[in-house]
């Protein structure tokens, strides 16, 4: 434990935050980057891995049909993932990306490597994710004005 908060406190140090990263009772800190991103950083010691998860954004009831093959599709052998999972919070609408890494033969620079990679794959996804639900929008509205035109 004692070395991951040394990899916080480089991260905190190389990205010029003013506050340090700090672990909590539930072994998580939060970094927050573009006022768009909130990564939750977490080490497990009981499987010794750490973890990053951040919220894709909300999918409505009326969409998941449409987006939950999608993500499925993506997840499969972390197609488009790079390593991380996607996947629905249990009683909520909320998409989420999740990342473990295994601490064993782990370094500093696997840790940023990892981050930058769980960066860049949640940016690709929360626009992707704002493609399939416009789209699903659109398929909805065609729906509603052909069932209109049908009537």
């Amino acid at each position: 434990m004692q070395i991951f908060q040394q990899w916080l406190d480089r991260l905190a140090s190389e990205v010029n935050l003013e506050e340090p990263l700090v672990l909590d009772d539930q072994h998580q800190c939060f970094l927050m980057f573009d006022e768009t991103l909130l990564v939750t950083i977490e080490l497990n010691t009981a499987d010794n891995v750490f973890s990053f998860k951040a919220s894709l954004g909300n999918v409505n009831e009326w969409q998941i049909k449409r987006i939950y093959p999608r993500l499925l599709e993506a997840n499969l052998q972390w197609r488009e993932t790079h390593g991380a999972t996607l996947g629905l919070q249990q009683f909520s609408d909320k998409v989420l990306l999740v990342q473990h890494t295994p601490l064993l033969n782990c370094n500093y620079g696997i840790f940023e490597k990892s981050l930058e990679c769980f960066v860049n794959t949640f940016e690709y996804w929360v626009q992707n994710l704002k493609t399939l639900q416009q789209s699903t929008r659109e398929n909805t509205k065609e729906t509603a004005a052909y069932s209109s035109v049908q009537a």
